[in-house]
């Protein structure tokens, strides 16, 4: 998948004073996308 697809999200995410990175992500080969903070 395309990394591009995910930015706005991990954008979003490491705004939250909480979450660390570095943040992982994916999909599966159902299509199903996964975030790992």
């Amino acid at each position: 998948m395309d990394d591009r697809a995910f930015k706005t999200l991990i954008d979003y995410l490491t705004r939250i004073p909480s979450v660390q990175t570095p943040i992982s992500f994916g999909s599966d080969n159902d299509g199903n996308w996964w975030v790992k903070f």
